[in-house]
């Protein structure tokens, strides 16, 4: 993600279900990356800042693919809270 992106860059790139991007944004402004992230990609807090947003990206791409494509496998709550943290450290990464 680029530096200068913003939420609303951001979140209109994505194209998501308007109840998704709501819930992620409401959970990303209580984001904590210490306690957060864990919980959205396993082992990625000790991996290299560089590595968080292109990791995250992917993970969100996968649980995108998985509502559209694998209902039975979808997880929104997954899928919220990896897009709340992605969010989270796009703004972040702005500062």
């Amino acid at each position: 993600m680029p530096k200068d992106c913003n939420f609303d860059e951001l979140t209109t790139a994505l194209i998501r279900p308007r109840l998704l991007i709501d819930t992620a944004r409401w959970a990303a402004g209580r984001y904590r990356r210490v306690r957060d992230l864990p919980g959205a990609v396993a082992g990625l807090l000790s991996q290299p800042e560089s590595q968080i947003l292109p990791r995250l990206a992917e993970v969100e791409a996968r649980c995108e693919f998985e509502r559209t494509s694998k209902p039975e496998c979808y997880r929104p709550g997954r899928h919220v809270q990896v897009l709340a943290a992605l969010l989270a450290e796009t703004a972040a990464a702005r500062t």
